[in-house]
């Protein structure tokens, strides 16, 4: 067996290997002597939630404590939105929070240590006296113009709507006449008779459907009555014309609404009441300018929202006389009502509109069949004016007549939709007259006939095959005596044709009758010289 080979060794180079992929460690430095401890930038005291909030606040917003000032103390409403001042009173500290900072505040010193930017925020905001009622106060005020407009639109709405459907004069007209339709309709059932009907049955009317015509509806039919009866349509469309907005509107939501801004004007009062008899007196603020202005506010603020309320109370008087008028039950919501009324405004206004569209559509088609008719007559009252005319013209001896009567013709008598004939010249084509048999070739008849074919069918049945032999017999003759052979034939006189071809006279002389050899017929002239060239010394008769 033969040795293992020997293995290579290679020397390896460590000390380049450790200065390439190698670094030796720094030495640590020593620690400082002096034992002081390593000092905060901020002094804080909140915990690191709602610090954190404050910042975000602070930085988004980008409020600073100046603005706040302006707009608490000085009474600027354009310093600080009212949405703003929200959040910022929601931020104020109470409670534990609120005495941690003024702890916070008397033990630290800002120009030592810095406070942090939330604890150095909200420590302002308790430096502002009355703050909470103050900014309070504020937000009353800058809601209040805008919430009490949006609630008297409402409220006005719904009092406008509510007034013309009480004291309309027109609807109970037409609900009038829906009962007495209601009740023809029923007579002699268990609905027939009846005294009245809910708004519910409103929306019956348009699914009531006519046998004649399914889009004939009772609506339709009412709005077809209503037609000479303009005032009570049109007046009963514009009592309900502010169903539908009302029908969108939660009335009782915004009698809440005025409630809490009533609440709301009330506590501004109580903080600004004054603490003696006399009401000009200073109040729990004590701020003579923050007591001035807000008093104002409240007085012009209680006057406007006492005509809201009075609106208020009532539309809600006309809403019972409304449910009890139109037999709706008593806590029916506002909103409800008019959803009913105002789906019955749009069913009256549909049916016009489909009642207009048919009466056009009808005027339309007979204004068609009128002048059809017109037509019709006009042309049957020229055709009686033409019929004389065509019999005499049929007489013997008339032609003097009808002579005279062709001109009249075109003074305008003739019939208005008939076409005048139009004179136009046209080319003939020159065709000669072919004589060829169909169906010439090996397998035709030994027959051979005479007739016209067209120039294409000429040119299709004229080939090679065509050209053959042919024998004379008594049947290639026609009635009149003539020899009928197609063209590029080859004759032959066989024994059978001869005495047909070969007459002799009884003076001796001998007739040879010749067929058609081209398309064009030979004359007298034309046989002389063919037997002249032949070299005939016989005398003959050519016939």
């Amino acid at each position: 067996a033969k040795p293992p080979p020997r293995t290579m060794r290679m020397r390896l180079n460590l000390d380049a290997l450790t200065t390439t992929f190698f670094q030796r460690k720094a030495a640590d430095k020593p620690a400082a002597d002096d034992g002081k401890a390593k000092a905060k930038k901020f002094a804080q005291c909140l915990d690191g939630k709602k610090s954190q909030n404050v910042e975000i606040f602070l930085n988004g917003c980008g409020i600073t404590v100046d603005q706040v000032k302006a707009c608490i103390m000085d009474l600027d409403e354009k310093a600080l939105p009212v949405d703003t001042l929200g959040k910022v009173r929601e931020m104020y500290p109470a409670g534990e929070e609120l005495e941690t900072l003024k702890n916070f505040e008397k033990q630290n010193d800002p120009s030592v240590i810095p406070w942090g930017r939330a604890e150095t925020f909200l420590i302002h905001l308790t430096t502002m006296p009355k703050f909470p009622i103050r900014s309070e106060c504020c937000m009353t005020r800058g809601l209040f113009k805008d919430e009490l407009e949006a609630l008297s639109q409402d409220i006005i709405t719904v009092t406008s709507c509510l007034n013309s459907i009480v004291k309309s004069a027109a609807l109970p007209a037409i609900f009038a006449l829906v009962m007495q339709m209601g009740n023809y309709l029923n007579y002699g059932s268990n609905k027939g008779a009846h005294k009245g009907f809910t708004l519910d049955s409103l929306a019956v009317l348009a699914r009531v459907e006519g046998f004649s015509d399914k889009s004939y509806t009772l609506v339709r039919f009412i709005m077809d009555t209503l037609e000479g009866e303009r005032k009570v349509r049109e007046e009963a469309l514009e009592d309900m014309k502010f169903c539908d907005p009302t029908s969108k509107i939660d009335f009782e939501d915004s009698v809440r609404r005025l409630g809490e801004l009533e609440k709301a004007v009330d506590k501004v009062a109580v903080a600004v009441k004054s603490k003696d008899e006399d009401p000009a007196g200073p109040s729990h603020v004590d701020d003579e300018k923050f007591d001035t202005v807000m008093r104002s506010f409240v007085d012009s603020s209680k006057e406007q929202l006492a005509n809201v309320r009075k609106k208020v109370e009532e539309a809600q008087e006309m809403s019972k006389t409304c449910c009890e008028m139109y037999a709706e039950k008593a806590k029916t919501p506002i909103g409800d009502t008019m959803t009913k009324f105002a789906g019955f405004r749009k069913d009256m206004e549909e049916a016009r509109r489909q009642n207009l569209l048919a009466k056009a559509k009808k005027e339309k088609a007979e204004k068609r069949r009128v002048e059809v008719e017109k037509k019709a007559a006009a042309k049957s009252k020229a055709q009686a004016k033409a019929e004389p005319t065509a019999q005499a013209a049929a007489e013997p001896g008339s032609g003097d007549s009808s002579a005279a009567a062709a001109p009249a013709a075109g003074d305008g008598s003739e019939s208005p939709t008939k076409d005048k004939m139009r004179t136009m010249k046209i080319k003939i084509p020159e065709k000669p007259a072919l004589s060829l048999r169909r169906g010439l070739g090996p397998s035709s008849s030994p027959s051979v006939g005479r007739e016209n074919l067209p120039r294409d069918q000429e040119r299709k049945t004229l080939g090679p095959g065509m050209l053959e032999r042919r024998s004379i017999c008594p049947s290639s003759f026609s009635n009149a005596g003539r020899l009928s052979v197609g063209p590029l034939s080859r004759l032959s006189m066989g024994p059978s044709g001869r005495p047909d071809v070969l007459k002799v006279s009884a003076s001796g002389r001998i007739s040879i009758g010749v067929p058609s050899a081209s398309r064009k017929a030979m004359g007298r002239d034309d046989i002389k010289k063919l037997l002249e060239s032949m070299g005939g010394s016989s005398r003959t008769t050519v016939s």
